[in-house]
């Protein structure tokens, strides 16, 4: 039944003064009168919008702030942010309307709330740490993130409420994204009330079983309690310790969770309750009188040293402070005691934010700092320790995470393309993928995804990976499955070419084997058959070629020689050196570590001989050498032959090479350059015809020998177009 006007009004103003109340030592004058307007402002944005449950929907967003303000001790900006959190969504209001009326860092936080809030969250509790993560990366204000948990706690107190909602499901969010976040803050309260709750509702019969159970010891455990603490309560009063202790049975998860661990049953727990000590001390003698109480504790129950957590002399990373230890009680049960001070057990309660709150944090920088604890502590949950330096790492920062059309969330690295994530879906989608429809938007394969993107690969079967692909993807695997991909690609283009090389071979009655595969790789200088099948494949090494080569007379010792020689006498030419003469050592053009003896100083022209040395390489003398006599007759076996070949032996000759392929702008420029390189090759003449993107052309250069031509041949067809470059006969 829907309330009356006249009740809405008074439930208005009643709801009004509930939340007045609970910000009111929060707040200074003028950040009431602003307060004011954003409670109506959220009247505008929700008007007369009733739950099906006769609720109006306005109470949800006036509970929330309430838990913002009194159990996490939030003050006027994040009370505000938590009124208007729908505020972007509904009513036409504008983040500028937002920044108008409340400023900046308001509108930010609202703008953080709007943007999580449109995320889907159905697999949530699959990628829980990943999604941590992102509202880390979406939100940059933690008090986004506490708004949110606020936001939680809220709709599962209310979940019985709520018609059709799958309360186990959000239980089970509850339980695997909020509860943890609770936990790293320090928010023990709301920590364990998260627990309770997704526990009633994920595993109702179990939750009831123990809760039974519970009440049924209940009065047996008061009793004991009181029969534990009396004696403690005498020796800190005698201590001169003001103090208030407090039994505390333990939550029914929380024993649930120790029936699994230890693996036992309900009447096997030990330790069904806590006691807990807090002294009412200055700051000066928080930790003398924490100790104090611990000693009076000890010497009235054995301790078990194994128990004791001192976290008071360091605290833990969320400024959780306080001694536990776990002590043998009457009728030789454990009993676990906590010790700490009011102000310890308000940062206990209220987690990271009361522990801020209590120094009195004032002003932009220290808030600044505040908030960049919390998420520090968010991002590090592993972390035992966090360094100044630490604090200022923002481990999101190199990762974003994407959703698919399903709701799984996917970690990416920063600057990741659609096609990253085809191939993190799966390696089969990444090879087919063609766009992707991003947020519903068509795009292409490179476009870079940004962190909440909702991401739809399309495929296609006719889409194969190219070498371009690299260039689009930032992820390692993504990068690893293109090129292994191409290898694939390569090698099966390989054997397509060892076939056609084949059939070959045998038109030309040669067999196919190691010493013809070897010759032809030696011939064009590359470095293993799976080159040379793929460039046959590829059309760039012409099989009438290879036949030419094979079938050409075989030349004697003496011309291959010769052409070894040339090759060495050009090279000395090139770089300058006086005459052109070449020195030959065992007839091997190769031997090129000798110098000439300073004994007798050979030169061109005279009849010489070499000498190997120690240590010095070769020595060369003139035959008449006083020291040859000596030499020849005590180290016969270290003379070695050498003589001088004059450059007027050496010839060169021009050749003609035809070329064709694609048209490119710039193709001409690439195949001169190639010339151009080799310092052994001089160009005499070039002319190309182009037609419907394809070209033709003649290159005329005059070459030492045919290996520098070869070597040529060899560049030339690595250029990106050309498909085809060879002699042409008769040169």
């Amino acid at each position: 039944m829907e309330p009356s006007k006249y009740q809405l009004n008074r439930i208005v103003r009643n709801k009004y003064g509930e939340l007045l109340r609970a910000c009111h030592a929060l707040l200074d004058a003028k950040e009431k009168k602003l307060l004011r307007n954003a409670f109506m402002m959220l009247l505008d944005v929700h008007k007369d919008r009733i739950r099906p449950s006769g609720e109006p929907y306005f109470f949800h967003a006036i509970a929330v702030a309430k838990i913002v303000a009194l159990e996490l001790g939030l003050g006027y900006t994040t009370i505000v942010s938590t009124l208007l959190q729908d505020a972007l969504m509904e009513n036409g209001t504008t983040p500028e309307n937002i920044e108008k009326e409340f400023g900046a860092e308001i509108r930010k936080i609202i703008e953080g709330l709007t943007t999580i809030s449109l995320l889907r969250t159905d697999k949530v509790s699959l990628h829980a740490e990943n999604f941590i993560r992102l509202l880390l990366s979406l939100a940059d204000d933690a008090r986004v993130i506490l708004i949110k948990l606020a936001d939680r706690l809220h709709y599962m107190r209310v979940l019985d409420s709520l018609q059709g909602s799958d309360k186990d499901k959000i239980a089970i969010e509850t339980s695997k994204l909020y509860t943890p976040i609770a936990h790293r803050l320090g928010l023990y309260n709301i920590k364990t009330e998260l627990e309770e709750l997704s526990m009633r509702y994920a595993e109702p019969s179990i939750y009831h079983s123990i809760e039974r159970k519970l009440e049924d010891s209940r009065a047996m455990l008061d009793a004991y309690i009181k029969e534990f603490s009396e004696p403690i309560e005498k020796e800190l009063s005698a201590a001169r310790l003001t103090f208030a202790i407090k039994g505390r049975i333990k939550s029914v998860f929380s024993i649930w969770n120790k029936m699994k661990t230890q693996n036992v049953e309900f009447d096997e727990v030990y330790d069904l309750f806590a006691i807990r000590i807090v002294l009412n001390s200055t700051l000066e003698h928080e930790k003398d009188d924490c100790w104090k109480a611990y000693s009076v504790v000890t010497n009235l129950y054995q301790p078990n040293p194994k128990r004791l957590r001192d976290w008071i002399t360091t605290h833990k990373e969320n400024g959780y402070e306080s001694l536990h230890t776990t002590v043998v009680g009457p009728r030789n049960r454990w009993v676990e005691v906590q010790i700490r001070t009011q102000r310890m057990d308000e940062n206990a309660e209220k987690g990271h934010a009361a522990h801020w709150l209590y120094k009195g944090v004032k002003g932009s920088g220290k808030k600044s700092d505040w908030l960049d604890n919390i998420r520090a502590i968010l991002e590090k949950p592993e972390a035992n320790t966090l360094t100044e330096e630490q604090l200022k790492i923002r481990a999101a920062e190199d990762s974003i995470f994407v959703f698919t059309p399903q709701g799984d969330l996917k970690k990416l690295p920063q600057g990741a393309s659609v096609l990253d994530f085809a191939y993190e879906v799966h390696t089969g989608v990444g090879e087919k993928c063609t766009g992707a429809r991003v947020n519903g938007l068509m795009v292409p394969i490179k476009h870079i995804l940004r962190n909440g993107d909702k991401v739809e690969i399309l495929t296609s079967k006719n889409q194969k990976p190219n070498l371009d692909w690299l260039n689009w993807v930032v992820s390692g695997r993504a990068r690893n499955k293109i090129k292994r991909f191409l290898r694939v690609a390569e090698y099966s283009r390989s054997d397509e070419g060892r076939e056609m090389l084949r059939r070959k071979l045998n038109q030309l009655d040669l067999t196919f084997n190691d010493a013809i595969l070897n010759k032809i790789i030696q011939h064009y200088k590359l470095s293993e058959p799976v080159e040379l099948f793929h460039l046959i494949a590829e059309d760039k090494i012409d099989l009438a070629d290879i036949k030419d080569f094979l079938l050409a007379p075989v030349r004697s010792i003496d011309e291959a020689l010769k052409e070894k020689i040339q090759k060495k006498i050009a090279a000395k030419a090139a770089i300058g050196s006086p005459g052109a003469d070449f020195l030959l050592i065992e007839n091997n053009p190769e031997i090129s570590d000798f110098n000439l003896a300073k004994c007798c100083q050979p030169v061109s022209g005279d009849q010489i001989f070499g000498f190997v040395t120690v240590g010095a390489g070769i020595k060369i003398h003139r035959a008449d050498c006083p020291n040859a006599l000596q030499m020849r007759s005590r180290y016969p076996y270290r003379v070695v032959a050498a003589k001088w070949v004059k450059k007027e032996e050496v010839t060169s000759f021009v050749a003609t090479i035809r070329i064709a392929g694609q048209d490119r702008l710039g193709i001409l420029n690439d195949i001169t350059q190639a010339i151009s390189q080799d310092q052994k090759l001089n160009l005499r003449g070039i002319s190309v015809e182009t037609s419907s993107g394809k070209f033709e052309g003649i290159i005329k250069v005059l070459a030492m020998d045919s290996r520098f031509l070869d070597s040529l041949l060899h560049r030339i067809l690595k250029i990106p177009g050309v498909k085809k470059a060879s002699r042409v006969a008769g040169n």
